[in-house]
């Protein structure tokens, strides 16, 4: 029964993740074009890329969670928690 708390959890965090990178995008776009004008799109364009590898490490992370789903890895959600601390550093 944890690990079903323990999943929806995640799954709610992961949600509300979601609807909190609309609007931190605009933001990070606006402040890219405002700070850098003479490479602008560069900058969106990496903006873009890392929105992509997040949510591509996000599906990967999960895909792994749910085909490893063992005993032994019962605390495997934390993976992607203690990796996207790291990502973020």
């Amino acid at each position: 029964m944890g690990s079903v708390a323990g999943d929806r959890a995640v799954h709610s965090v992961r949600l509300a993740a979601g609807f909190s990178i609309g609007g931190e995008v605009p933001r990070a776009i606006t402040y890219v074009v405002e700070s850098i004008h003479d490479v602008a799109s560069t900058g969106c364009a990496l903006i873009m890329a890392a929105m992509a590898v997040w949510c591509a490490d996000g599906e990967w992370l999960q895909s792994c969670d749910i085909a490893f789903a063992a005993e032994s890895l019962a605390y495997a959600w934390a993976l992607s928690v203690v990796l996207g601390g790291v990502l973020a550093r």
